[in-house]
């Protein structure tokens, strides 16, 4: 019965997220098309301005992958090659930094969507 139980609570729980991400989606639509309507030379910096900030926050993600997982997995600089041990320790401590990582992403992204649904309201209740 619990087995039957999960599957129906996932459900519940992916309708929220599916609203969310659809309203995500039309913000982003909102986003782009006022994007659009700015002039091609600031069209041009904000692509740039995202690019940059795009590698910043890769490298920022990599040295702190480097920073929690390398350090206190791989002990042994006496051959060039890890061992297995240390192998195993790294990818899993990789996956499981890169996936903590990408909740906390989303769960941001969700609580911009509310704030600016929030925001929206209020504004459209004083108006």
């Amino acid at each position: 019965q619990q087995q039957t139980n999960k599957p129906t609570n996932q459900t519940n729980q992916t309708k929220p997220q599916a609203q969310n991400l659809l309203q995500q989606q039309q913000q982003n639509r909102n986003t782009m098309s006022n994007i659009q309507d700015l002039p091609s030379y600031q069209q041009a910096q904000l692509q740039q301005h995202l690019v940059n900030q795009q590698v910043k926050d890769s490298l920022h993600l990599y040295m702190n992958l480097v920073e929690k997982c390398f350090h206190p997995c791989v002990h042994n600089f006496r051959t060039k090659y890890m061992d297995k041990k240390e192998e195993t320790c790294l990818t899993n401590c990789a996956e499981r930094y890169i996936k903590a990582s990408n909740r906390s992403a989303i769960r941001f992204q969700e609580h911009q969507a509310m704030t600016m649904k929030r925001m929206q309201e209020q504004q459209q209740q004083q108006g």
